[in-house]
């Protein structure tokens, strides 16, 4: 029998779409375009499926670098992550073959299975708090490793298209960081927290740093992207 994917509370607030609780999500997003929730899919499912399918797509990995710009009197942009992901995205450079491979890893280590059942339960939660009829796309993965980071960005991202966010972390305490009231403020990576990214949202990904002195720090970021009309 397959281990429940969502938590109690998530449990819990998928069963109640008409509960305040799901109205008040609702009206973060409507502000935000942003919205994480805290306790809503197992942690240990997580961490387990998303340590799994790093390790085994590594070969598959895309690494996205682009140094700061630096001018007299500014310093600003810059990235630095590993995207591993089949889809069609800036920077990749899969074949067909490749493409199909890493679809196949991501079958082999449960990834897409995680993705889909995540994707079948928690979708009339999601569209109760977008507000939108919503379509699920693929799900790939961001990789952060020691000193990673994403500067602030995100408001030319206007497509018709949602992402849905899960961190697992492996030694470091990280967080997305979110415009809100003028700041940049911080959304910390809590275990089996979703987060719903609307597009047009500026917002940063913080440096990764280490927790332990041997042990190095991993931020796997699984990713599923949809679409509306």
């Amino acid at each position: 029998m397959s281990r429940p994917i969502l938590a109690e509370q998530g449990a819990a607030l998928v069963s109640r779409l008409e509960g305040a609780r799901v109205g008040e999500l609702r009206e973060i997003y409507r502000q935000l375009r942003f919205v994480q929730v805290d306790d809503m899919v197992r942690p240990d499912r997580l961490a387990e499926v998303a340590r799994r399918a790093a390790e085994l797509a590594r070969p598959y990995t895309t690494r996205c670098e682009r140094p700061h710009d630096v001018a007299p009197g500014s310093l600003a942009g810059g990235y630095r992550f590993d995207r591993i992901d089949w889809g069609a995205h800036a920077g990749s450079r899969h074949g067909e073959e490749d493409r199909a491979a890493l679809r196949a890893v991501f079958d082999a280590s449960g990834l897409s299975r995680f993705a889909g059942e995540l994707a079948q339960a928690a979708l009339p939660f999601l569209e109760a708090v977008v507000d939108r009829e919503l379509s699920y796309d693929r799900v790939f993965l961001l990789v952060y490793r020691e000193g990673d980071f994403i500067d602030p960005h995100g408001d030319s991202q206007v497509g018709q298209r949602l992402m849905v966010q899960m961190p697992a972390c492996f030694g470091c305490r990280t967080a997305l960081r979110i415009l809100k009231d003028g700041y940049l403020e911080p959304f910390y990576d809590e275990p089996g927290c979703l987060r719903i990214l609307g597009p047009g949202i500026w917002h940063d990904v913080l440096p990764i740093l280490r927790l332990e002195p041997d042990r190095p720090p991993e931020r796997v970021l699984v990713s599923l992207r949809f679409s509306y009309a």
